[in-house]
């Protein structure tokens, strides 16, 4: 992966969730991972528990979490995703 520094980037997108879609429980491994919402609101369950979020938001995932997306009934979720890890463990 791309080396910034100390921080190895893994993956950087932009996701656009229809009112009630889910993205699929899935794993993190060795990694972090920031979901920035853009616009709308929606839900993401880490490891069983639930958080509402909604614009300007921003979630961090921790490593080895399992975590689902999920969009609100009536409204488009939005958002940016950037999942990297670290060269040292501090």
């Amino acid at each position: 992966p791309p080396r910034f520094g100390e921080v190895f980037l893994l993956q950087i997108g932009r996701r656009y969730c229809e009112p009630t879609e889910l993205i699929v429980a899935h794993p993190h491994l060795n990694w972090f991972e920031l979901t920035i919402v853009t616009k709308g609101s929606g839900s993401i369950l880490t490891n069983g528990v639930e958080k509402h979020v909604s614009s300007g938001d921003i979630y961090l995932s921790f490593p080895c979490d399992i975590h689902e997306i999920r969009a609100d009934t009536n409204e488009r979720l939005e958002y940016d995703f950037f999942s990297f890890f670290c060269e040292s463990n501090d």
